[in-house]
């Protein structure tokens, strides 16, 4: 379904009540960790067709084939690259070598209410230039904070300074310190950088769209949910790998004054462990 069909128009129109009979009703809970190449070997949980006769692996490599495609022809639902305000997104063509990573959490509170739990791992690979990785997972509160921390110690290892980006406010607040206390039981001690939101969430995801689009900020190929909240959004059913990538940049960019390079060839001359700041 095209984006400017007659039953998008007629879907906008309030005197009209529209039923929507998408073929995936939940896309499996990892999807992130999913790509075309490991399908027969991925964990599928949380994967909800209509149709539960269908062969959810073949399903899932058109999904991977033309993702586009698939949410217009499958889901009802038109990514329109000409209407969305990320449409000009591009890539990560290389990987290049970083000394920050700044980790923007967006937390929820389970599968109940449908969100999903973000995590943007956004690397500073030059002065204006940023790597952007984002995945979302329906799994428990206590689970994310394995994954956080495995995530965290992954980047320490390899010598990097790494930031926590998290809005602290309601449930966000008893995260953030559920999350320090179990990181302090591994003696680390969690560079979290606080975040008190006082603009809209749309202003807030908006203004990523120029940095966006200017190859400022380069998407990782296999964010597969991110892609689709870029080129559906404002629409999108969910936006919250979007919200953590708005935090996660706010973070780098007040950080970008700060010589990295430096700062760890100082620690290391201190025989410091790197990556710590």
């Amino acid at each position: 379904m095209h984006q400017d069909s007659l039953l998008n128009r007629l879907n906008e129109d309030s005197r009209f009540l529209i039923y929507d009979f998408p073929l995936v009703l939940s896309f499996p809970d990892k999807l992130d960790l999913i790509d075309k190449n490991n399908i027969l070997k991925s964990d599928l949980k949380g994967f909800k067709l209509d149709d539960e006769n269908l062969n959810k692996i073949e399903i899932l490599k058109e999904y991977f084939a033309d993702t586009q495609s698939f949410f217009s022809e499958y889901q009802n639902k038109a990514l329109s690259s000409e209407n969305a305000i990320f449409s000009e997104y591009k890539s990560i063509e290389k990987e290049q070598d970083f000394d920050l990573v700044v980790l923007g959490i967006d937390p929820a509170l389970g599968k109940a209410k449908g969100d999903y739990f973000a995590i943007a791992e956004l690397k500073k690979v030059d002065k204006n230039k940023f790597h952007l990785k984002a995945s979302g997972y329906k799994i428990s509160p206590s689970k994310m904070i394995d994954v956080i921390l495995k995530l965290y110690i992954k980047y320490l290892s390899l010598g990097k300074i790494v930031k926590i980006a998290i809005e602290t406010i309601a449930f966000q607040e008893f995260f953030k310190d559920k999350l320090k206390e179990e990181a302090l039981k591994l003696g680390i001690i969690l560079s979290i950088c606080e975040l008190k939101n006082k603009v809209a969430k749309e202003l807030r995801i908006d203004s990523l769209a120029p940095y966006i689009n200017d190859g400022t900020i380069l998407i990782d190929n296999n964010s597969n949910l991110l892609i689709e909240e870029m080129l559906s959004y404002p629409k999108a059913p969910h936006d919250d790998l979007l919200d953590a990538s708005e935090m996660a940049f706010r973070i780098a960019c007040s950080s970008a004054n700060a010589d990295y390079k430096a700062i760890n060839r100082i620690l290391s001359k201190k025989k410091i462990k790197k990556g710590f700041l």
